[in-house]
């Protein structure tokens, strides 16, 4: 089986460079054709990526969080017989910041949640940026299960997005408690209706004394 080279998609015409999030496979694994492989970040769309072709994943050419221009080569499909070691990109088709001359304080990173506790929180499989939204808005994926429109089910960036809105316009549900009315009150409106209904001559001549309970 000749090999086959996995390339960085484009995914918009105005589009001219990706990262790479994350591997679906690790070399050794065996792929099928339109298989969710990788899972790329571009300015406007997250979205998996296919294997072009069935086979073994045989090396990955570029690491997760790196960010390539289109029709790089990612990674090779072949027929399992070489599977070689992960391996960077080459540094002309990376897109990296300059090496700094002298070294910079940097900020105490907030303490990430592992994987084990992400994948435990979502239903099936989910990109880590859908992720991170979901944290950021307090929202329990698990709400969104059976909802996706992704490949297989899964939950995408837009569907969390169009949750978030539909969330946000809902109107808030009033709570309205019902408590008995006193002896007092109760007195107080007879009184008042039989008011009412004499001054509409509903009720003539009625010389009725009423006489109002103390308050309980």
């Amino acid at each position: 089986m000749a090999e086959t080279k996995v390339i960085m998609p484009q995914m918009g015409e105005s589009i001219f460079e990706g990262t790479l999030t994350r591997w679906l496979k690790k070399p050794g694994d065996t792929v099928k054709r339109d298989e969710p492989l990788f899972e790329i970040s571009t300015d406007k769309i997250d979205s998996e990526i296919p294997a072009p072709a069935s086979g073994t994943l045989q090396q990955i050419l570029v690491q997760e969080g790196q960010t390539v221009e289109i029709n790089t080569v990612v990674g090779i499909i072949g027929d399992g017989s070489v599977v070689k070691e992960t391996s960077p990109t080459s540094a002309t088709s990376v897109t990296a910041a300059p090496r700094a001359t002298t070294p910079e304080p940097t900020a105490t990173p907030p303490p990430a949640v592992s994987g084990e506790e992400e994948e435990s929180a979502a239903p099936g499989h989910v990109s880590p940026i859908v992720r991170r939204l979901a944290r950021e808005h307090g929202i329990d994926l698990t709400e969104l299960a059976g909802k996706g429109t992704g490949i297989n089910g899964r939950i995408t960036k837009n569907d969390l997005l169009a949750f978030i809105e539909q969330r946000s316009t809902a109107p808030a549900s009033a709570d309205v408690e019902r408590v008995p009315m006193s002896a007092m009150r109760k007195s107080i409106s007879e009184h008042m209706v039989l008011s009412l209904l004499r001054r509409s001559h509903l009720l003539p001549g009625r010389t009725e004394k009423i006489e109002l309970a103390p308050d309980e």
